[in-house]
C-alpha cells in the first residue's frame, strides 16, 4: 500500500472521528433507530460521515435501552432499596430540611413525620430542634469575617409591620446583615451596621433605594463610604409615570371616538344638539392631542434614561449628567398641572449626585485596567461606548473597525476585560431584593421572626449551593465560599449532624 493511500485513510478516519465527536445527541438517537431498523450500517456511515464502528455503537447503546425497557426482572414498587436506621439525629435533619430546604411551617414537619413514618410530635420538640440549631448557627456567622465585603447592597423588608434590616455582598450574594427591629431609623441602623463593621465589614460603597433611615445610618457608623442611589427604582418610577399618561390617552382616545360616533348620529337625524356637542367633541380632541404629545414626550424621557442615562456601558460620565439635566428640564416644562410629573421631576433631581455613581466606579476601573493592559484611556472609552450601541446599530461596526485597527489580535481580550468591569460594577440593589424574595417564602409562614430565627435563616442562606444564575462562577457554589474564596463542609455537617449516604 502507498503511503500517499495510507495518509488518505489517516485522514478521513480523522474526519469521521471529528464528525461523530461533533454530533449532536439528537442525531446520534437518529443514527441508533436507522440501524436497529434495518439500514445498511455502511450506507448510514457514509450519509452521515461516520465509521462504521460509531453507527454499531449507536445501535447497541439502543438495543441496550429496549432490553431495560423490556425486562421482567426489573425492581418492583415494593422491593427495598435500603434500609435507613431512623436516629433522633437523623429526625432532627429531617426537620431542619423540612424547615429550611423545603419551606415547611412547623406543623407542616410534624403531619410530615406523622404520614410517612407514622410518628407523633409535638410542636415544642420542634421548637427545641430549631432552637438548638439556632445556637450553632450562631457561631458558624460569627466565625466568617467580613473583610471580603465590597460592595453592599442594603434594603429593608417588612414582616407584621416590622421591619428586617438587610445586607448583602453584591459579588457573592453573602448576606451580612438580617436582623430584625422595632424600628426602621437612623439609630437602628447605624447599631447594626457598627456591629458588622466589628466582625470585619469595610464596605467601599453602597447600593440602596432613596430610603432615608438606612442612607443616615451608614453615615453613622461609615461616613466615608458612599451610598450610590439604585438604578432599578428610578426606572420603576419614571415607567409607571410614563404608563399612567399613555393609559390616560387610551382612555381619550376611546372617550373622543364615543363623542364623534355620537355627533355623527345626530347629525344624520338633524337633531339642533349637535352645536352643542360639537364643542365637547373640540375640546375632547384637544385633551387627546395633549395627551399624546405628553405620553410621547415622558416615553422619549423614559428611553433615554433606560438606554443612554443609566445603561451600563455607553456615554461618559460628564455625558451622561448634561443629559440627565437636560431631562430634568424637560420634565419642568411638562409638569404644569400634573402632579405626577412634578413629583417625578423632584425625585430625579434629588438622586442627580447618587445615581450616576457607578458610572464613576466604571470609569476608576477603566483607568486601572489602561495601566494593567497597557492601553490607551480614550481606546477604553471607545470600547465601553461601543458596547452600549445596539448590535444592529451601523456605527456600531463602524466603532469596532476602528478599535480592530489600533488593537488587532488583543482586540477580544480587551473586550472581555471592559465587559467584565461592566458586570461585575452593580447598578441596583438587585441581589438585596432577590434575597427578599427569597425571604418572602419563609416569612409568610411565620407571623413573629425574632428569637434568633433569622440567624438560622441567614446561616442556611449563606451555606446553601447555588443550582442557578447569571453568573457561571456562582453556580454550584455557596455564597461563603464565594466570599472566603475557601470550601467547607455541608450546612448539616456544620450544625453538628453526621451525614450518611443510606441509597446506593
Amino acid at each position: 500500500m502507498s503511503i500517499a493511500r495510507i495518509l488518505d485513510r489517516a485522514d478521513a478516519a480523522s474526519q469521521s472521528y471529528s464528525a461523530a465527536r461533533a454530533m449532536p445527541v439528537v442525531e446520534r438517537r437518529l443514527v441508533a433507530k436507522q440501524a436497529i431498523g434495518g439500514a445498511s450500517i455502511t450506507d448510514i456511515a457514509t450519509t452521515r460521515g461516520v465509521s462504521r464502528k460509531f453507527v454499531y455503537e449507536q445501535k447497541a447503546k439502543a438495543e441496550k435501552a429496549i432490553d431495560i425497557a423490556f425486562d421482567d426482572k426489573r425492581k418492583s414498587d415494593d422491593e427495598v432499596l435500603f434500609h435507613v436506621p431512623v436516629t433522633k439525629a437523623l429526625l432532627r435533619q429531617i426537620i431542619l430540611a423540612l424547615l429550611l430546604r423545603c419551606h415547611s411551617s412547623f406543623r407542616g414537619a410534624i403531619l410530615f413525620l406523622s404520614d410517612v413514618f407514622g410518628l407523633t410530635i409535638s410542636i415544642g420538640t420542634i421548637h427545641n430542634v430549631v432552637a438548638g440549631a439556632i445556637q450553632v448557627a450562631r457561631r458558624v456567622n460569627a466565625d466568617v469575617t467580613l473583610e471580603k465585603v465590597d460592595v453592599g447592597c442594603h434594603d429593608e423588608i417588612y414582616q407584621a409591620h416590622k421591619p428586617v434590616l438587610v445586607g448583602v455582598d453584591s459579588a457573592s450574594t453573602y448576606c451580612y446583615l438580617l436582623e430584625a427591629a422595632e424600628h426602621c431609623d437612623e439609630d437602628t441602623w447605624g447599631y447594626h451596621l457598627l456591629k458588622a463593621g466589628e466582625a470585619g465589614l469595610a464596605l467601599r460603597y453602597v447600593v440602596a433605594d432613596q430610603g432615608k433611615a438606612q442612607r443616615a445610618g451608614l453615615r453613622v457608623a461609615f461616613p466615608q463610604v458612599p451610598c450610590y442611589a439604585d438604578c432599578f427604582h428610578l426606572l420603576r418610577d419614571v415607567g409607571q409615570v410614563a404608563r399612567y399618561y399613555d393609559n390616560r390617552l387610551k382612555s381619550a382616545v376611546t372617550e373622543r371616538e364615543r363623542l364623534e360616533n355620537k355627533m355623527l348620529k345626530i347629525l344624520v337625524k338633524g337633531e339642533k344638539k349637535a352645536s352643542t356637542l360639537s364643542r365637547v367633541v373640540g375640546l375632547a380632541r384637544i385633551k387627546e392631542q395633549d395627551l399624546r404629545q405628553l405620553a410621547t414626550d415622558l416615553a422619549t424621557l423614559f428611553t433615554w434614561l433606560k438606554d443612554d442615562i443609566l445603561a451600563p456601558a455607553g456615554m461618559t460620565h460628564e455625558d451622561r449628567l448634561d443629559l440627565y439635566d437636560y431631562v430634568i428640564l424637560q420634565l419642568t416644562q411638562l409638569e404644569t398641572r400634573r402632579g405626577k410629573v412634578s413629583a417625578l421631576r423632584k425625585k430625579l433631581a434629588g438622586a442627580k449626585a447618587d445615581v450616576l455613581g457607578f458610572v464613576r466606579v466604571i470609569e476608576a476601573k477603566l483607568d486601572d485596567a489602561a495601566i494593567a493592559l497597557d492601553v490607551a484611556r480614550p481606546v477604553l472609552a471607545d470600547m465601553t461606548a461601543m458596547l452600549g450601541l445596539a448590535l444592529d446599530d451601523q456605527k456600531r461596526y463602524e466603532c469596532e473597525a476602528r478599535l480592530r485597527a489600533v488593537l488587532r489580535h488583543r482586540f477580544h481580550d480587551v473586550m472581555a476585560a471592559v465587559q467584565e468591569i461592566i458586570a461585575t460594577t452593580p447598578r441596583a440593589s438587585s441581589i438585596a431584593e432577590n434575597l427578599n424574595s427569597i425571604l418572602r417564602g419563609y416569612f409568610f409562614l411565620r407571623r413573629q421572626v425574632g428569637g434568633g430565627y433569622l440567624d438560622l435563616l441567614r446561616f442556611y442562606l449563606n451555606h446553601r449551593v447555588l443550582r442557578r444564575s447569571d453568573r457561571l462562577e456562582r453556580v454550584g457554589k455557596t455564597p461563603r465560599e464565594l466570599l472566603t474564596g475557601q470550601a467547607h463542609e455541608h450546612w448539616l455537617t456544620l450544625l453538628g449532624f453526621e451525614r450518611r449516604q443510606y441509597a446506593t
